[in-house]
């Protein structure tokens, strides 16, 4: 296929889906040619369809009759677009420098030049024959082209500017003419978007609620006016009636929407002394569990750790809930936020003291591991003493020496953790391990 052919069938088929406009109540202007030349003369488009301008005749198709009576090498080709969507490029009789017996049709395969679909042209004239309207284009290199819209005898008589526009949008894109289609397709969607909202909002069972379906509402009726208000300036004529029923509706939904924020405001602040109040019997609870005595072991200490994370989420969520009532304009906020400005320089000294427990958990585990310890040192002793001088002696020293290696490291990791006792204990360890080496 030649890359300048658009399928005119299908945009056809679209364009007459949607129809022709609304007939305008505006006045018609002295003509139909006055309104189409200011429409287009000397206005710039972006062409849709391929816009044939030459066609050089060669030896596979030879024209009959074709005089010329200068030095011309090729012929001008018109444009024609049927009322249903056909595209035909006719070699016309007349040409200059040339004589011909009878015009002809052309393929697009034949066009030898022409301004392709997406090009921006000029229209340099604008002409009413009987059943048509013609324009003449000027594009990029001084490619020129006719492009005739054809229509019937009577369109002059019963077709509006608007009406003519409809036709001509399909070779040319018109941004007026498009953009007064998409706001007819547009329109349909946002009537059944309002009627949508509006069941919502009357079916909204929390103040919340109401107030968000009442802003939709209120949202798409404001794009209804604009709307309505467009498509008169597009059309240059009056605001139809619904758009005057459209701007009352807008404005009785606007004036509710302060009372209907009020009761919504009231219901969220509700709402979140009933979130505070809940997570404050939360925190009492877990503050119970923190001030109980401090943890003996390894369990108790996990188990007030978690308290203490829990206690941290909880107060964070407060924190976070009066940030919200403060921000709805609750004066009360302040002396709660105050309040647990305080409880959360508890939590920090609680957490120091998780600390300290922790060190005092760790020596504990120590000292009991130590103990343990010690014990198995007397029996590898024994062991060692009892081989001493036989051929197991190495062996038995080993084992004990690596015992004492890990008893020291006991009383080192100790003595890091504020021991006593574990300096001298290592200090003997120590003592003991090079004796056994010295053997």
């Amino acid at each position: 296929m030649n890359r300048w052919i658009l399928p005119v069938t299908a945009a056809a088929v679209w364009l007459n889906a949607v129809g022709p406009l609304p007939a305008t109540e505006q006045k018609r202007p002295v003509s139909l040619l006055a309104q189409l030349e200011a429409e287009f003369q000397g206005q710039q488009f972006i062409t849709k369809i391929v816009v044939a301008s030459e066609f050089k005749p060669h030896a596979g198709r030879p024209v009959s009759g074709w005089v010329s009576v200068g030095p011309v090498s090729a012929l001008v080709v018109d444009t024609e677009l049927e009322r249903d969507g056909t595209l035909r490029y006719l070699v016309p009789m007349r040409q200059a420098g040339t004589i011909l017996t009878s015009s002809f049709s052309i393929t697009p395969e034949e066009i030898s030049r022409a301004i392709p679909p997406g090009t921006r042209v000029a229209v340099t004239k604008v002409e009413l024959k009987d059943d048509r309207v013609e324009l003449s284009l000027s594009g990029p290199n001084e490619v020129h082209g006719k492009l005739k819209i054809m229509l019937d005898d009577r369109f002059q008589r019963s077709m509006s500017l608007d009406d003519v526009l409809v036709f001509v949008g399909r070779a040319l894109r018109i941004d007026r003419l498009e953009r007064i289609q998409t706001l007819v397709m547009e329109y349909k969607a946002l009537v059944d978007k309002l009627s949508a909202f509006e069941a919502a909002w009357a079916a909204a069972t929390s103040a919340t609620g109401r107030l968000n379906h009442a802003k939709d509402v209120q949202a798409i009726l404001q794009v209804l006016v604009d709307s309505e208000t467009e498509y008169a300036k597009l059309r240059r004529t009056t605001r139809a009636p619904i758009a005057d029923e459209y701007e009352r509706r807008l404005q009785e939904v606007s004036a509710q929407i302060p009372a209907l924020d009020m009761e919504a405001r009231k219901e969220r602040l509700a709402e979140l002394h009933a979130r505070l109040a809940a997570a404050g019997e939360e925190a009492k609870e877990i503050r119970l569990r923190v001030g109980s005595p401090a943890p003996k072991n390894r369990a108790e200490w996990n188990d007030r750790a978690a308290a203490l994370e829990r206690w941290e989420a909880n107060l964070a969520g407060r924190e976070e809930l009066l940030k919200q009532v403060a921000a709805e304009g609750d004066t009360t906020a302040a002396a709660a936020q105050a309040g647990l400005a305080e409880e959360r320089h508890q939590l920090v000294g609680q957490r120091d003291a998780l600390a300290q427990d922790q060190r005092r958990v760790d020596l504990t585990e120590l000292d009991s591991e130590y103990r343990a310890l010690d014990r198995q040192r007397v029996h590898l002793l024994d062991a060692y003493t009892r081989v001493f001088g036989s051929a197991t002696q190495a062996q038995a020293a080993d084992a004990l020496l690596t015992h004492l290696q890990r008893m020291q490291e006991n009383r080192l990791a100790a003595q890091k953790l504020g021991s006593s006792t574990a300096p001298a204990q290592a200090a003997k360890i120590k003592a003991e391990m090079d004796r056994i080496r010295r053997r």
